[in-house]
């Protein structure tokens, strides 16, 4: 995860005088928008857009649901998504863009269903389709898996992490981690945030890590999992290096396979996951 880390700006402003007033260059606005809005059949609330345009150099699609819209970024080929978390019919604008400033924009409206079931639509049962993970792959020995059978999470394999850590685990984080929060039932791994008052924290979840047990210098992680949603949401999986307990952060490494941040927020959203690699470079 994200460690804040103290640094200087060093700012530098360049004067130069000009004679006379200088003029905004001309910009050669795109043309020819098209789009199509699909509404997914499989998955309700979600809707995917593309977007093409002659002369566009980028493309952005809101979505009207909540107050601030949700704003998706994409380019030629991509698809914009986004998960609609309540029936009704919702503003949808499709911008082309030469620049930030220089566009031209199409406004549409889109109608979902989303059952009122308080779990993403699904009547509070756990997801049955998605992508499935391979059991082998070419040049590749399966040396360790965990299909969570039985009724507990194995502690031969797994650590529960407790409390709020330093910092909030150095992320400013509001949740208390609690064992009681982790499941396993039916083949699956469940980790259930809460909004509930425990020490001291208004919010509980669970964290839960292999160090000491499991570690892997060289090959390949795979990881099946369904994200939940919502503002606040921070479902995380990664990888810290294993001498992260003598060494310290970010000098062990650190491998974030996913990181999605829940809501309208600048950069995240539900529609969009982050990996991201940390590592030492002299100190800083």
């Amino acid at each position: 995860m994200n460690k804040l880390i103290p640094f200087f700006l060093s700012i530098v402003l360049a004067f130069s005088s000009c004679t006379q007033e200088e003029k905004e260059p001309n910009v050669a606005l795109p043309t020819a928008l098209e789009y199509d809005i699909e509404v997914s059949k499989s998955t309700e609330g979600l809707v995917n857009v593309t977007v093409s345009a002659i002369l566009a150099n980028y493309y952005t699609v809101s979505f009207f649901e909540d107050e601030e819209p949700a704003v998706v970024e994409i380019k030629e080929g991509e698809e914009a998504s986004y998960q609609f978390k309540s029936s009704g019919t919702y503003a949808v604008r499709i911008r082309a863009h030469a620049t930030y400033q220089h566009f031209i924009e199409e406004e549409d409206s889109v109608t979902v269903e989303v059952k009122d079931t308080g779990n993403n639509g699904n009547n509070g049962e756990l997801p049955k389709t998605g992508y499935t993970t391979p059991l082998s792959y070419n040049g590749y020995n399966l040396v360790w898996q965990d299909d969570f059978n039985g009724n507990s999470l194995s502690t031969t394999d797994w650590n529960y992490e407790i409390g709020t850590g330093s910092n909030g685990w150095g992320n400013n984080e509001l949740q208390y981690y609690r064992k009681e929060n982790t499941e396993v039932k039916d083949g699956y791994l469940i980790i259930t945030a809460k909004k509930e008052n425990f020490g001291g924290r208004e919010y509980t979840s669970s964290r839960l890590t292999t160090q000491g047990k499991q570690s892997f210098k060289y090959g390949r992680i795979d990881i099946r999992a369904a994200l939940p949603y919502g503002q606040g949401i921070w479902p995380a999986l990664w990888m810290l290096g294993s001498s992260h307990s003598s060494v310290g952060w970010p000098r062990c490494g650190e491998i974030d396979i996913m990181e999605m941040v829940g809501g309208n927020v600048p950069g995240g959203g539900e529609s969009r996951v982050h990996g991201t690699v940390h590592w030492d470079n002299n100190g800083s």
